[in-house]
């Protein structure tokens, strides 16, 4: 009897092999004048497969499901409390994000330090001290016009890393210079110590200028912080609800100026 057993089962386990085997080869075969159909059997058995496969970890994919290891942080609609910072380049963009501000239900603060540079911003505690008046829930530097010349250096590193530890525990992003030339690789060190979701690269727009050839004029100003507004909702690491205004706003800026006289 236990003969006849292991015979049988020797036949079965032949057969499904030669089965298949068939199932993934180019050849076609008829029994009776009728077509074994190789799609339904390679189906059946990688269906088997699959359900002897299925756990809680271990899922079977819909083939029409993007699936992707990075998942995108969620849009915070909450009202926040933004403070931009930087040199004279934040004007045009601190204008513009007021009415983005207002049309939103955020409330915006805005420290304006003319000629200022990433070294002497990392060298005062000024974003320190406005962060504790403030308290803004995000952050938005305007830095490195100033420096578009000037080679990387690990000094300009540790002064990048002396603004964000000024700014600990608050979401922040960095608005990169809008380029009027080729620049010496501050953007690609902005880009490598933040990270693209945390850095803006501004280098590519097209901006009208001012007459100085490098401020972008009101107008460009507000195109610039159209494309920085929708990158913060849409590819930021930390987004936030900023749909664009349909006017301009009836409140003016809060900013507070300074200069290095």
């Amino acid at each position: 009897m236990r003969k006849l057993i292991l015979q049988l089962s020797g036949i079965f386990i032949f057969t499904f092999g030669i089965i298949a085997l068939y199932s993934f080869s180019e050849l076609q075969i008829e029994i009776y004048g009728i077509e074994i159909k190789k799609a339904e059997i390679k189906e059946a058995i990688i269906d088997t497969g699959d359900k002897n496969n299925l756990t809680e970890e271990n899922p079977k994919k819909d083939n029409n499901t993007f699936q992707s290891d990075k998942i995108a942080s969620k849009l915070d609609s909450s009202k926040q409390k933004i403070l931009i910072i930087g040199d004279s380049m934040t004007e045009g963009i601190m204008r513009a994000m007021n009415d983005y501000c207002a049309f939103n239900n955020h409330k915006l603060y805005s420290v304006i330090w003319s000629s200022s540079s990433i070294q002497g911003w990392s060298k005062s505690s000024r974003l320190k001290s406005y962060v504790s008046n403030f308290k803004p829930t995000y952050i938005i530097v305007v830095l490195g016009s100033n420096e578009l010349l000037v080679p990387n250096s690990t000094r300009r590193e540790e002064s990048v890393r002396s603004i964000l530890k000024q700014a600990e525990g608050v979401d922040l992003v960095w608005v990169g210079p809008p380029n009027w030339r080729e620049d010496a690789g501050i953007n690609k060190q902005l880009t490598e110590i933040l990270g693209q979701d945390r850095f803006f690269l501004s280098k590519d727009l097209k901006f009208d200028r001012q007459r100085d050839g490098c401020h972008p004029t009101m107008k460009s100003g507000k195109m610039w912080t159209d494309e920085i507004a929708k990158w913060i909702m849409e590819k930021a690491k930390h987004r936030i609800l900023l749909n664009r205004p349909e006017a301009a706003a009836d409140v003016k800026p809060d900013v507070v100026y300074f200069n290095n006289n």
